[in-house]
């Protein structure tokens, strides 16, 4: 993931929470995808940022947060509980 997409997700993500005075403004995904892409086009044609292009650092997911964890998975709530339904 290079830079220009990271902080494109970034922009992204902030212009979910964007109020205009009391009123929040709802934007779609797709609109706040868009917006975000041309801050950072803009940003490429006057700041002339060549670290937009390069590969930005990534941290290691946090334990638990991938889809290959194998620890233990928690019991659901009915069979902590000690129900058992019958199939």
């Amino acid at each position: 993931m290079t830079h220009a997409e990271l902080m494109r997700h970034a922009l992204s993500q902030a212009l979910r929470g964007v109020h205009i005075g009391p009123k929040k403004l709802k934007l779609d995904e797709e609109t706040r995808w868009q917006i975000a892409g041309e801050a950072v086009e803009e940003l490429r044609r006057h700041g002339g940022w060549k670290e937009l292009d390069e590969e930005a650092p990534m941290r290691p997911l946090a334990p638990g947060s991938g889809p290959h964890d194998k620890r233990e998975k928690k019991p659901d709530y009915a069979q902590s509980r000690g129900h058992r339904f019958r199939v």
